[in-house]
């Protein structure tokens, strides 16, 4: 569970790998009642559906992507404002609140300034696709789970390094999570479950995330 690591009622395992233009990242969702139904552009899945995310945190920005059964995506660019201000990146600034489709959280504690979130984003080059081990939507059906595939281009992760190094090289590491919104439908609530304990409900901690290092298995 996403606040203290406790163990799931249901399976979920991610697994990454890397190569010079891709961060893959694959999830095994178990699930006996498969059910999706959202499927307009940027639909923030986890509203209604059963869904997988996966975070990965640059240098003052941070993207999410969440995908429900039917591949029906979301993306978000989450950038923090303080560096901006800071920095006098003004330029910069005027673009993020020039954006149609924009959140604006406020800051936390220790936090001068929040962060934006883009929600139109679309991260340039991304991949993703489903395949079903059951029959969705079907409840009189037991399923058994479904299966995700993304792969993420290191030229579109770019706009979200803030500088840093992409492809990475051999040692070096970035902080990244994987989660996933369950449905509870006896009590119709939504649960988080995520590789990294938070400590709380809110997934968007990056400093909790795990460092993910990237290691050269030929090496």
């Amino acid at each position: 569970m996403i606040h203290d690591g406790s163990a799931t009622p249901l399976d979920t395992r991610v697994a990454f790998l890397w190569d010079d233009q891709y961060l893959y990242a694959a999830y095994q969702v178990e699930d006996p009642d498969i059910r999706a139904s959202m499927t307009g552009f940027n639909d923030h899945v986890y509203f209604n559906d059963e869904d997988v995310e996966l975070f990965f945190e640059g240098n003052g920005y941070y993207y999410e992507l969440g995908l429900n059964a039917l591949n029906t995506s979301y993306q978000i660019r989450w950038t923090w404002v303080e560096p901006l201000v800071r920095e006098q990146r003004y330029s910069e600034l005027e673009e993020l609140f020039k954006s149609p489709d924009v959140l604006y959280y406020v800051a936390r504690e220790g936090e001068n300034l929040g962060r934006h979130a883009d929600l139109n984003y679309q991260l340039p080059g991304c991949k993703h696709a489903v395949h079903i081990d059951g029959t969705i939507n079907c409840p009189d059906v037991k399923d058994r789970r479904w299966t995700v595939e993304i792969a993420l281009p290191w030229d579109g992760l770019r706009q979200i390094s803030g500088g840093r190094t992409v492809p990475p090289k051999p040692g070096d590491s970035f902080r990244m999570t994987a989660y996933r919104c369950h449905q509870d439908r006896s009590t119709r609530t939504a649960k988080g479950w995520t590789w990294s304990v938070m400590g709380n409900d809110n997934i968007h901690i990056p400093e909790r995330w795990n460092h993910v290092v990237f290691v050269d298995r030929n090496a």
